[in-house]
């Protein structure tokens, strides 16, 4: 029997649930993947761990559903001069088309100084043959944190620059491409009403029709009080405008962490996470609901207090369906984000990446080892990808 707890909105559902795991027998997994990204039952996109010892990515491709893999590896990235371990992101539209970018160190002609140079690697036959492009950084160590295609012209790039310990830290920049990455411009600038020096981006997320939203981090004037702002965007993010969910206190926006949204035609579910007040480690989800894309929201559901570790992410199947990886458990959303469904297990014990094709269906790495769910992630099983 599932056990309810009551929040002051919607209900939490405790349910009944079997370590991951026991259903299967762990085996040594032959490859160590950093990221997974199924596009269909069939068809997915994976890419090996790095680190300065192994600094060099490996691109991997599937069409069993995740069973077995064919190394497609771009030779580009056997360059010495690729920084594998400085970051990868990529994005896969479907079981064809794939993009990655990495960091390149090259040497600046003029001053003969080191300098990282974002590169773009995309490929339209599944892996098969790719192309190489450069993202025109505009300073020489921005680092790639987040790519995004959302059709096979249209793609926006993130990337994070260290101001060597100066003052305001760590600088974002967004670039957009609307022919494929041939060519990219910078489209974000941080407006004066915010008096940021510099904005951190911590997400961006966009729909095909031109609406999108971002998460910055906002530093107000000469202080280091920090407060998050979400940005809505519909003209494919040349302009943006600041978004304020209903919040109890303005100050809730000291503490509050916007997660990354759903955008489904015009409704847009956007859960949040944030501290309560006086207590030790306790966090309480807020989730807020549009029906005119995101130009104004509602409160749709709250939970009462909980433990959680402090990383935590969102994955959508559709607006009735999305998942909270808090750390140590999952969190099911349900009905537009009004009910909350607690999945918890044992293990694995974390989350590094999660991901649903459907209401039922998803997958998600632990210390590099990949698991599925096929009941909407109540119990799940470690698969053993191998390689052809």
């Amino acid at each position: 029997m599932n056990k309810t707890v009551s929040g002051e909105q919607g209900n939490i559902q405790q349910a009944n649930t079997y370590p991951l795991g026991k259903t299967q027998q762990t085996k040594q997994t032959a490859i160590q993947f950093s990221q997974v990204k199924m596009v269909s039952a069939l068809d997915g996109w994976g890419i090996s761990a790095t680190s300065p010892t192994t600094k060099r990515p490996r691109v991997f491709h599937t069409t069993d559903g995740g069973h077995s893999w064919t190394d497609v590896t771009p030779k580009y990235l056997s360059n010495s001069s690729v920084l594998g371990y400085k970051g990868v992101v990529s994005s896969f539209l479907d079981a064809t088309h794939g993009s990655l970018v990495v960091t390149v160190s090259v040497v600046d002609p003029n001053t003969q100084a080191i300098r990282y140079q974002p590169t773009l690697i995309t490929t339209a036959n599944s892996g098969q043959t790719w192309a190489v492009g450069q993202i025109p950084a505009k300073s020489s160590n921005e680092v790639p944190i987040e790519l995004d295609f959302i059709s096979r012209s249209t793609g926006y790039a993130v990337t994070e620059t260290d101001n060597n310990g100066g003052e305001g830290g760590i600088l974002s920049r967004l670039y957009k491409t609307n022919d494929g990455g041939n060519s990219w411009a910078e489209i974000y600038q941080m407006p004066s009403s915010h008096d940021v020096t510099p904005p951190t981006i911590h997400w961006v997320s966009f729909s095909k029709n031109g609406l999108g939203f971002m998460d910055l981090g906002v530093q107000q004037g000469k202080q280091t009080f920090i407060k998050q702002s979400l940005e809505r965007t519909t003209d494919g993010g040349r302009t943006w405008v600041s978004v304020v969910p209903p919040v109890e206190k303005q100050s809730d926006l000291s503490t509050i962490e916007f997660l990354r949204p759903g955008i489904f035609g015009s409704d847009v579910i956007l859960p949040t996470i944030k501290p309560i007040p006086g207590s030790v480690g306790q966090y309480q989800i807020t989730t807020y609901a549009s029906s005119d894309e995101g130009l104004s929201f509602h409160q749709s559901g709250r939970t009462s207090g909980f433990f959680m570790q402090a990383d935590y992410s969102s994955a959508f199947a559709d607006k009735n369906h999305a998942w909270l990886d808090l750390g140590s458990n999952l969190m099911l959303l349900q009905n537009g984000g009004s009910q909350f469904k607690v999945l918890s297990f044992s293990n694995p014990t974390t989350l590094d990446t999660l991901d649903f094709l459907d209401a039922t269906t998803g997958y998600a790495l632990s210390y590099h080892e990949l698991w599925t769910t096929h009941d909407a992630g109540n119990t799940w099983n470690q698969m053993t990808p191998v390689l052809k």
